[in-house]
């Protein structure tokens, strides 16, 4: 099993665990950090699946999960102003 960590910087910081299961799949934990002396809140992450079938099998949980959506080949979010646009592929 192995394990990668890495850090999204912004205004508010979020580490990100990766960790290769046994049985070959993946776990990310997010967290979010409250090292830069502002707070925030994790609204959304994407990710391109080069296998779009493996989001059949993607799942979310903890304590201070609210809502969860997946979609394949296209994700747009608005929120205050700002746009997330993601496509698979591009």
């Amino acid at each position: 099993m192995s394990t990668s960590t890495f850090v999204l910087t912004g205004d508010v910081n979020i580490k990100i665990i990766v960790t290769e299961l046994e049985d070959g799949s993946l776990k990310f934990d997010l967290s979010v950090l409250d090292d830069t002396g502002s707070i925030g809140d994790l609204n959304a992450i994407f990710f391109d699946l080069a296998d779009d079938s493996l989001a059949d099998g993607l799942t979310v949980s903890g304590d201070d999960v609210t809502g969860v959506k997946f979609k394949v080949d296209g994700v747009i979010q608005n929120r205050q102003l700002h746009q997330y646009q993601w496509r698979s592929g591009q």
